[in-house]
């Protein structure tokens, strides 16, 4: 039977106008202006180019695209253009030896820029090697994303200058904090999560990033095609908001933010699907509650419970068989997000209960990639779930514009484009089982690619503490809240000691945040401000009211400094927050820091 669910709600069309914050696109002579980038291609769709909005331009050569080491734009017809005011494409055909192809390339609001080549044999052929590669002016680091949680994340090239694996990660960012690109790879030649017996990505400090997309002979008879499709995208990707300034998330009395969870009494179906047990009892709730409330969401698992369980449980294909256990609720198994009956479904139900109640914001818990096995092959469906994630962006909009969007994923992930928020730490949960700072297992340099980069989205902490002797350590806490108010990053308050959280916190709130300027330890300061210990790094939010300072030891041992600044202030007191002990600062006090412990100076004007 068609289901009654069936609707076109949030979903994107090229004609439509760019949805907020973005804005429409333009294209002239070759070259699409985005919000942020002007995205320049050649004639038989090479890039050529990208220029940020201060006119910074990004790409030190233009995109290199090889099928048995020869460009694939070599001998690739003109162009024919289609200009929307939320996607632009083209397309072009290509000739290779023994083939023939079709070059597709959409370009959205965004700046996703998206590249198909369907090559057809005309006789038989064996394409044996296939490279795409990347030159940019200026990086610093890797950071990469295969939908797990192990040997994730940033590589810096500043230390070592050539990195080389034999693993596909789907999801790269490359670059440095302020501008790069990322690439999305749904999967190559051969489709498998194996590693293969060749390096399939290279990155290098000068600038190149290549992956070698065919990793085996690929034999096509007379007239078989075959498809390779990627995507690469300039970052930012969306607007900075500054949330960071007006969001307090479960901040004790000074709190504006907060979450239902998803085994709340008002959550009838656990997040799977956005309807609430009681809609009068729940809006009575949100009535009282703080004002940016938001609700918990889980749009690629589907409960066993829910009216329609029957109808779609017959219609995954080869969905990662991940499962959670909600007691009495039933199991809550990964469904398939690539299943538009159920988009439809989950669109419709959120757009309809969002008018009964409503919610401020929303959560997305495990919203990210997976790996999906299809016809013996196994791959990311990258492009699918970016497009759910843009239909519910859209969809929760649609009758509040400015509804908020935290979601929970690392940097680098097609996600970041719609949310507001992101809650980032939990692929460290393993590491913080053997080890109890950051810097057992990462320099302060990679934790600062993976959450302080310039990507869009603010960035909230998750504390992945298990062990209740380290739960219940305010010395452990106050590691980790030095650790984001370093990177000016908010905390979600989990797994750490509340007392000590929020004494830290109070600074920010009595100081006041919402226009406070920040300043991180890795950039230039009006101020300056400093120390005399280049272990000592010291970042600060700068107020008319006046200057909260995080000053963070980056060794494993005690270290004394002295710390200095031209501000003008009438008083200055150091914070140490595991004792609570506050201390007047006079010029030239020697001060001392725990290893790994931030310490805290309110300068007052």
């Amino acid at each position: 039977n068609k289901p009654n669910w069936l609707n076109d709600l949030g979903i994107q069309r090229p004609e439509s106008p760019a949805p907020t914050p973005w804005r429409d696109l333009k294209l002239k002579d070759g070259a699409v202006t985005t919000w942020n980038n002007v995205i320049k291609f050649d004639d038989k769709l090479q890039l050529q180019q990208i220029s940020m909005q201060n006119g910074k331009k990004i790409m030190s050569k233009p995109l290199s695209f090889e099928i048995n080491k020869k460009s694939i734009f070599t001998n690739a017809s003109s162009v024919k253009w289609q200009a929307h005011p939320s996607l632009v494409s083209g397309t072009c055909s290509v000739q290779g030896e023994n083939w023939n192809g079709e070059l597709k390339l959409s370009v959205d609001y965004s700046g996703f820029i998206r590249y198909t080549l369907k090559i057809t044999a005309q006789e038989s052929v064996v394409l044996n090697s296939g490279r795409l590669s990347a030159s940019l002016g200026s990086v610093d680091f890797i950071n990469r994303n295969d939908g797990t949680w192990s040997n994730i994340g940033a590589v810096d090239l500043n230390v070592q200058n050539t990195y080389a694996t034999k693993h596909l990660y789907n999801d790269l960012m490359f670059g440095n904090l302020n501008e790069g690109i990322l690439f999305f790879i749904p999967k190559i030649y051969p489709a498998t999560t194996s590693d293969f017996d060749n390096n399939c990505i290279v990155a290098t400090k000068d600038g190149k990033l290549e992956l070698n997309f065919i990793q085996a002979e690929l034999k096509l008879a007379s007239g078989e095609s075959h498809t390779f499709d990627f995507a690469t995208a300039p970052y930012p990707v969306r607007p900075a908001e500054i949330n960071w300034q007006k969001l307090r998330f479960r901040a004790g009395k000074n709190s504006n933010f907060d979450l239902v969870w998803q085994t709340s009494p008002m959550m009838k179906y656990c997040g799977s699907l956005m309807e609430q047990s009681d809609d009068n009892a729940s809006a009575e709730y949100l009535e009282r509650a703080t004002k940016y409330q938001m609700v918990y969401q889980i749009p690629t698992y589907i409960l066993e419970s829910i009216p329609q369980w029957s109808y779609f449980a017959k219609k995954w294909r080869g969905q990662p068989a991940r499962a959670y256990d909600m007691g009495v609720f039933g199991p809550l198994p990964k469904g398939d997000f690539r299943e538009r009956t159920w988009a439809d479904l989950y669109i419709k139900t959120m757009v309809e209960s969002l008018k009964k109640v409503p919610w401020p914001g929303v959560y997305y818990d495990c919203f990210g990639g997976d790996i999906f096995a299809s016809n013996g092959e196994k791959y990311m469906p990258i492009f699918e779930l970016r497009d759910f994630h843009e239909r519910v962006y859209n969809a929760q909009r649609l009758n509040n514009p400015n509804s908020l969007t935290m979601s929970h994923c690392n940097m680098v992930g097609t996600l970041m484009t719609f949310s507001n928020v992101f809650l980032t730490g939990e692929q460290h949960r393993g590491k913080f089982l053997t080890h109890k700072y950051y810097q057992d297992f990462m320099t302060l340099d990679c934790f600062r690619y993976e959450t302080a980069t310039n990507i869009g989205p603010d960035g909230m902490l998750l504390p992945q503490y298990r062990h209740k002797e380290n739960v219940e350590d305010p010395a452990l806490t106050a590691h980790v809240m030095g650790m984001a108010t370093l990177h000016n990053l908010m905390i979600y308050p989990n797994f750490i000691v509340k007392k000590t959280e929020l004494a830290i916190r109070e600074l920010q709130y009595k100081l006041g945040m919402d226009d406070a300027e920040f300043y991180g330890y890795w950039l230039p300061n009006p101020d300056g401000m400093s120390t005399n210990n280049p272990e000592v790094k010291l970042s600060y939010w700068k107020t008319p009211r006046g200057c909260l300072v995080t000053v963070f030891n980056n060794k494993k041992e005690v270290v004394e400094f002295e710390f200095s600044t031209n501000y003008p202030h009438k008083t200055a007191e150091f914070f140490e927050p595991v004792s609570g002990k506050v201390t007047k600062l006079e010029k030239a006090t020697r001060l001392k820091l725990e290893p790994y412990r931030p310490g805290y100076i309110t300068l007052k004007p």
